[in-house]
């Protein structure tokens, strides 16, 4: 079941990855691009984007009736790092403009109870780090909340214990997530 939510968040990110969009390299403050801002602590260190080099809501009919709209933001960290963040909307009817508000729950914490689903397909969220040094770190165990979504622009925070794939451990925390104001087009 987690392995299909996995899947589907992993091929909505590689479609995005494979979208380009110009990127913004200025910065009114720490965390803010001329998009928004968006900040976390990885493992008690603040991660800094240095531009969001994409943000998209793909819109997408996953069987007759039954839709999914997913918000795929990128970004390029000032240490060389990519991050990539993912929030998958399971609904029942046609797609409206965004995401919906409230809870989404990280891949190790989706549950039938806690997340909508669609067969075997649930909502949910997540940040994948790519270190300079090629070190992937996801995010499993948590959860983000939207606040705001309107208008083409998403706001919301987070909080996950992640995977680092180098040790297969689940023991990086990112903490302090805030996204604000992060300007999105739609597919």
């Amino acid at each position: 079941m987690n392995t299909k939510l996995f899947l589907l968040a992993g091929a909505f990110s590689t479609l995005f990855l494979f979208s380009s969009c110009q990127k913004d390299d200025s910065k009114d403050g720490p965390g803010s691009t001329n998009n928004g801002s968006f900040s976390f602590k990885m493992d008690g260190a603040l991660w800094e984007p240095k531009s969001i080099t994409s943000a998209r809501l793909v819109k997408a009919e996953v069987a007759e009736g039954v839709y999914t709209k997913s918000l795929l933001i990128a970004l390029e960290g000032k240490d060389g790092s990519t991050a990539n963040f993912t929030i998958t909307d399971m609904d029942q009817s046609v797609p409206d403009g965004c995401v919906g508000l409230g809870t989404y729950y990280g891949l190790g914490s989706v549950t039938e109870e806690n997340s909508t689903h669609v067969g075997n397909i649930y909502s949910g969220g997540g940040l994948i780090i790519t270190e300079s040094n090629g070190n992937l770190v996801s995010s499993m165990t948590g959860s983000l909340e939207v606040e705001s979504c309107g208008g083409n622009k998403v706001s919301g925070s987070f909080e996950f214990m992640a995977l680092d794939f180098s040790t297969g451990e689940e023991n990086v925390p990112f903490t302090e997530g805030k996204f604000e104001d992060i300007e999105f087009t739609e597919l």
